[in-house]
């Protein structure tokens, strides 16, 4: 028996549909996860962008301080004066652990400590010199009223040096800034992760990641040095 041409037409009407259906199918996916994958690398993007924003401000506050310390004891010749001056000013800040001048010749001439006690002042016959200290080279070239930041306790990498060049000599101050870590980490706490100057987690249950599944933002706090921010692309969970 002959099938009908119209029967034949109506066949291939009908694959035609399943076709076309099929291909538009296809091509809305397509267009949807691209429009979501874009959509998804903006928001992440921007919080990146916020999270590098909170931390260079975190870091110009302390800057602004090591200023303006700076202004309030060039005034000052007495010793005691000045740890009178750290004491009642810039320990009250707990975040501050110490604070050193240092001479040209890189020997201490004070330091100074903020323990939960109160203060702890270094007898002049045990101060040391810095020379050995890997940063000391680059506080050599800073120019007066510049700062550097460094990261050299690899005990605690939250614990960055202020290093400010005055005109005879310079000031240090060890800061703790797992403060800002935190704060940006209960913001965004969605599949975040920061790691410190030595590309090792700063949370510490946290033992071994594939960097190819994050977007990734460097913030450098020298020439050398730098915490990385890293948010996880959901397409990878």
């Amino acid at each position: 028996m002959r099938v009908s041409f119209y029967i034949k037409l109506f066949l291939a009407f009908i694959v035609f549909a399943i076709l076309l259906l099929g291909f538009s199918s296809f091509a809305f996916n397509n267009f949807y996860e691209f429009h979501s994958q874009k959509n998804q690398k903006e928001s992440i993007l921007n919080s990146l962008n916020t999270q590098e924003s909170m931390f260079k401000t975190y870091i110009k506050n302390y800057d602004e301080k090591v200023l303006l310390v700076q202004n309030s004891i060039s005034k000052i010749d007495d010793n005691f004066e000045i740890i009178e001056f750290v004491e009642k000013t810039l320990f009250i800040d707990k975040n501050i652990l110490s604070f050193k001048i240092i001479a040209l010749d890189a020997k201490e001439k004070l330091k100074i400590e903020n323990i939960s006690l109160g203060i702890k002042v270094t007898r002049n016959e045990k101060l040391k010199t810095i020379f050995t200290k890997e940063y000391f080279k680059d506080m050599r070239i800073l120019k007066n009223q510049e700062v550097l930041h460094y990261s050299s306790d690899y005990q605690n990498s939250s614990i960055l040096e202020f290093i400010l060049r005055n005109e005879n000599d310079f000031f240090i101050l060890k800061i703790d800034i797992k403060e800002i870590f935190n704060k940006i980490a209960s913001e965004f706490p969605k599949n975040i992760l920061i790691l410190d100057t030595n590309n090792s987690s700063l949370d510490k249950t946290i033992n071994s990641f594939d960097k190819e599944n994050y977007f990734e933002r460097k913030i450098f706090i020298n020439d050398k040095q730098y915490f990385s921010f890293l948010i996880k692309n959901d397409k990878n969970i």
